[in-house]
């Protein structure tokens, strides 16, 4: 039952290997290495926030923003997909730009954000993530 609502922990262990890169990413020699290791964390906390994604928990808070929006009305859905495309745009400027530690936490509700949409760009987008997330996830599971 357990497995059924947290899933196979990997992407708690994505999560996992994303924080500890950004705790101890000053450790390691390099003027640029700091905000290289960032940018890996974010890339790798949006992998996490897509195999999080589809837990049973995941799928229930998919849910709940999806049935919020419907309570709302028409006018939820064009503001959700606002929302969708701001964090986005923010997740992207981290990710080429200037990484901060903010674009991690963009980075894990990205996925919830874009499991709403049932159809066009944010849909095709959150499908396109899943195998680039399980492909490293198990990476890191042969390694441990």
């Amino acid at each position: 039952m357990l497995t059924g609502i947290i899933g196979n922990g990997a992407a708690v262990i994505l999560a996992a290997v994303a924080l500890f890169m950004v705790k101890h990413r000053h450790d390691l020699p390099g003027r640029r290495t700091p905000e290289v290791l960032l940018t890996a964390a974010i890339v790798m906390m949006a992998f996490a926030g897509t195999l999080a994604r589809e837990t049973g928990f995941g799928h229930w808070i998919a849910g709940l923003i999806g049935w919020i929006s419907r309570a709302i009305g028409q006018d939820a859905n064009l503001v959700l997909a606002v929302i969708t495309l701001f964090v986005l745009g923010m997740l992207a400027r981290h990710i080429l730009k200037t990484a901060a530690t903010t674009g991690l936490w963009l980075a894990f509700v990205l996925p919830f954000l874009l499991a709403v949409f049932s159809s066009g760009f944010f849909h095709t987008l959150g499908t396109d993530l899943q195998g680039p997330a399980a492909a490293v996830s198990n990476a890191i599971q042969s390694r441990i």
